[in-house]
């Protein structure tokens, strides 16, 4: 029997603090949730085909995510798409970017992209490791969406972004959704997948890297409150 949100989902308060306000009451969150659950485990994919021949529906995937973890909130605003692997964007697997212009004006046009190689045979690893960054990158969105650039120049805006965001987007705020996301994607999720793996602790150290490089140019000693 799958696993249903209970009571406890409600310490995934972080997340779900201001999109609960836009709706009325917990049983039609409760239902949202759930029906997401039902076309999660309802979903046959095929795997050993070509992902030529077979695309990964990636939409498909987003709503459910989007309804089940962050209730509907992204979609309107948030589209995802699958690009080739390239010498121009080795640097990444997921990327999530949104013009600050466009949430200024209110027009909040988020794009999720994630890469693979050129026509692969479709295995359970691959497909588990597109969805482990597929919600990684949701966790991104959702932030862009609920949350405020800082708007200070110079230290002070840099100690605002490792305090809240994060200087490469894995900051404690980051860090806060993305393990409340994971435990529930294992618990809710994982009877059909392997344990998920929002690459949480590679992120923070890619954040605390980026840190440590900002603090030995500036001559500073900044540190975020989730650091070792």
């Amino acid at each position: 029997m799958s696993p249903s949100p209970g009571d406890d989902f409600d310490t995934y308060g972080f997340v779900l603090g201001e999109t609960k306000k836009q709706h009325g009451d917990g049983d039609g969150l409760r239902e949202i949730q759930l029906d997401a659950l039902k076309r999660w485990h309802a979903f046959q994919f095929e795997l050993g085909k070509r992902s030529e021949e077979s695309p990964l529906p990636l939409d498909f995937f987003l709503e459910i995510f989007d309804d089940y973890f962050f209730l509907g909130t992204l979609r309107p605003y948030t589209k995802v798409r699958l690009v080739d692997r390239t010498r121009r964007n080795l640097g990444w697997i997921g990327l999530t970017t949104s013009k600050r212009q466009y949430l200024i004006e209110g027009r909040r046009e988020i794009q999720i992209k994630l890469k693979r190689l050129p026509d692969q045979l479709w295995t359970r690893d691959l497909v588990q490791d597109l969805l482990d960054t597929l919600l990684h990158e949701m966790t991104h969105a959702f932030l862009m969406l609920h949350s405020t650039p800082p708007r200070f120049l110079g230290i002070t805006r840099y100690r605002s972004l490792v305090e809240t965001e994060g200087l490469t987007g894995h900051g404690p705020c980051w860090l806060k959704v993305a393990t409340a996301v994971q435990v529930e994607a294992d618990r809710s999720l994982g009877e059909a997948w392997d344990k998920w793996e929002l690459k949480i602790q590679r992120s923070r150290q890619f954040e605390r890297n980026e840190l440590k490089e900002l603090n030995d140019r500036k001559g500073i000693q900044m540190m975020d409150e989730e650091s070792d």
